[in-house]
């Protein structure tokens, strides 16, 4: 036997497990099979239902998986798909035969109906060097608000600009009362309507004018008679927007006389419901060209700045551009040229 090892042959554990048969003192249960060469990972429940939870509810399971091969299994890492499943502190390393734990949580606060969150575990088992585990399950909402938030952008100047409308449908066999809105921005106001008594609801919400500089970040809180969900929470945010944006807001050019032609672009977008015109573009400045294109009708405009060759800046003069246009608080639009 042994003379035939010898021999410049492949020798694989299945092969030496065959030549070893009969040995005294050997016994081939105790011989690595193929299969179980190396470290193997096995969870026996991959997937946790954990049937229907209300929402807010954190959902919380242990896996237990087992390494079935026959050296140490390493789980490098635990990957989930969004910051609302999370991973506690799992086994990192397992020796043959012994098994380890992953414990995951699922915060379920924006969720609504059938959900499936998987968890991603990375390995040193060569069959399977990402696998995933799940969690699935129903988040479901006593009280449905849709929308979840109160969300504002554009040019807030019109009244339908400024507000928006959260309907509250109550999903409990219990007659649902709402309590007065609170805000906690003075620039957030908020009102409840009743649609159906106990049944349907609609939340107003507000800005209120003057919003200032910087965008609004707020929250309306609602009190309820229901006691799985006894406060609506709804986020309101805004992004103003001039409703004529001009970028950039100043030209830079280099400091003349310039050695070549040289041109600047300056561009005009409409944040506005009603559509914007543009119209006698003009330079102080002779023998500049000012051109002005409409790349979208209404809503998006290009000026284009042509320097001659030997353009120098004339002294103690600031250089401008300006044109018109037939939004009321914006009746004319300045742009300074400046060297660097």
């Amino acid at each position: 036997m042994f003379s035939i090892l010898n021999k410049s042959l492949p020798v694989t554990a299945g092969f030496l497990a065959f030549l070893l048969i009969g040995v005294p003192g050997v016994q081939s249960e105790n011989l690595p099979s193929g299969p179980g060469v190396g470290a193997r990972i096995c969870f026996p429940e991959p997937t946790f239902d954990f049937g229907t939870v209300t929402v807010g509810a954190t959902v919380k399971h242990v896996f237990t998986f087992t390494n079935t091969g026959n050296q140490v299994l390493e789980i490098r890492d635990v990957k989930s798909t969004c910051g609302c499943t999370a991973a506690g502190q799992w086994s990192r390393r397992v020796e043959p035969g012994q098994a380890g734990t992953v414990p995951v949580e699922f915060h379920t606060g924006a969720f609504n109906g059938p959900v499936v969150k998987p968890v991603t575990i990375l390995c040193n088992d060569t069959n399977q060097a990402d696998l995933t585990i799940q969690l699935k399950g129903i988040v479901w909402h006593p009280i449905d608000v849709i929308p979840v938030s109160a969300a504002f952008s554009g040019a807030l100047e019109t009244p339908a600009s400024l507000m928006r409308t959260i309907y509250i449908t109550n999903r409990e066999d219990k007659p649902l009362t709402l309590g007065s809105p609170k805000s906690n921005h003075h620039s957030i106001a908020a009102e409840v309507v009743t649609n159906e008594s106990g049944k349907a609801y609609q939340i107003t919400v507000r800005l209120v004018p003057p919003l200032g500089a910087g965008n609004v970040f707020g929250e309306v809180s609602v009190p309820t008679s229901s006691t799985n969900m006894p406060v609506l929470s709804i986020p309101v945010w805004a992004v103003a927007q001039p409703a004529v944006m001009v970028l950039p807001k100043q030209v830079e050019m280099p400091a003349g006389p310039l050695t070549n032609q040289i041109t600047r672009s300056v561009s005009v977008r409409n944040n506005a419901s009603t559509a914007l015109e543009l119209f006698e573009p003009a330079l102080n400045l002779p023998g500049v060209d000012a051109k002005l294109y409409e790349l979208q009708k209404g809503q998006f405009f290009q000026v284009l700045l042509t320097f001659p060759k030997g353009f120098q800046k004339p002294s103690n003069q600031p250089m401008e551009l300006s044109f018109k246009s037939n939004n009321p608080k914006f009746p004319v639009l300045k742009v300074p040229i400046v060297e660097h």
